[in-house]
């Protein structure tokens, strides 16, 4: 079952994880970025665009990219995708 900080839409089998929201431990999940970049992540919010986050000292572009390819967002995602 998905989290309050994680979307899961079973029409696309997308998954998505609100860097606002999600606890260090749900970021840290995802491969490559770790528990020190989780909560660098953390400290560093609330963010208002994906483009802050990849702003965010420490975070390299792999860590970045793994995000996105994990299904990070900022705040929800589309309405039409929770269905």
């Amino acid at each position: 079952m998905a989290s309050e900080t994680s979307v899961f839409n079973h029409s696309f089998n997308l998954c998505f994880l609100d860097l606002n929201t999600a606890t260090e431990e749900e970021i840290g999940s995802v491969p490559l970025v770790g528990p020190v970049n989780a909560r660098t992540l953390v400290e560093h919010r609330p963010f208002k665009n994906m483009e802050e986050v990849s702003r965010v000292p420490g975070i390299l572009r792999e860590h970045f990219h793994a995000l996105i390819q994990a299904g990070a967002v900022v705040g929800a995602p589309p309405a039409e995708l929770h269905a």
